[in-house]
Parts: structure tokens; C-alpha cells; sequence
């Protein structure tokens, strides 16, 4: 998977909106249909593929679109 087909995930909205659910982050990963493991890479802020990164905007809620970390301009 090259570096333009993965996205990075806000953790902090994230977890905002996992609260506002009432989860954990078990909770989360059983919505979404991905493994814990798959989740704590997002939450680490490392980068993911759009799918998974759409599972867990769609159990949450939201869009990709709210979940991504904006990077600061060069």
C-alpha cells in the first residue's frame, strides 16, 4: 500500500467520539468490524487504509473527512 492510499486518523476526535458513545475501545473495534489491534494502530496515529479508515468513521457516526489529522502546510 503506498503512502497516498493511507490515511492518518485524529485520535483525540477519535476518542471524543467514542466517549460520547459510551464505549471503549473494544466497543469501537467490534462496530467497525476491525481488529483491536488494527484500531490502536489508528489511535497511535500511524497510517491506514481508507477502508478501515471508513469502518470506523461509519461506526462512529461521522465521515473520513471529520476523523482526518490535518497535516500543517510546508
Amino acid at each position: 500500500m503506498s503512502r497516498c492510499d493511507t490515511v492518518i486518523l485524529n485520535a483525540r476526535k477519535m476518542s471524543k467520539l467514542t466517549v460520547l458513545r459510551g464505549w471503549m475501545r473494544k466497543d469501537l473495534a467490534s462496530a467497525a468490524q476491525v481488529s483491536p489491534t488494527r484500531l490502536s494502530t489508528a489511535f497511535n496515529g500511524s497510517p491506514i487504509g481508507p477502508r478501515v479508515a471508513k469502518r470506523i468513521a461509519d461506526a462512529l457516526g461521522t465521515t473520513i473527512a471529520d476523523l482526518i489529522t490535518e497535516t500543517p502546510e510546508n
